[in-house]
Formats: C-alpha cells, structure tokens, sequence
C-alpha cells in the first residue's frame, strides 16, 4: 500500500513499537488485542474500505 516491500522481519518490528506504545498487547503466540480505542476503529474501518 505505501509502495514499501515488507517482510516477517518489517512485521515483527512494527508490532515491537505498537508494544512499546501500549497499544496492541500480546496474548500468546500469534495472537494481540489491540489496547488503544481509536487505533482499533481505524483499524477497523480501514479494513471495511479494503474488504
């Protein structure tokens, strides 16, 4: 979308920060929630717009 390859390693990263930011948490292996309200509805209209 941003004309940027991206790999596991760009992924990992970017879910680093969002952690560091307190807004996504892990709860196991493979698997967040997304802690930060208006993150979460960007998200999720975001995803209504690609769908």
């Amino acid at each position: 979308m941003l004309g940027t390859k991206a790999n596991k390693s760009t992924a990992a990263h970017a879910l680093r920060r969002l952690q560091a930011e307190n807004m996504v948490t892990r709860l196991a292996i493979g698997e967040y929630r997304v802690e930060d309200e208006a993150f979460a509805e960007w998200l999720r209209r975001r995803a209504a717009r690609l769908c």
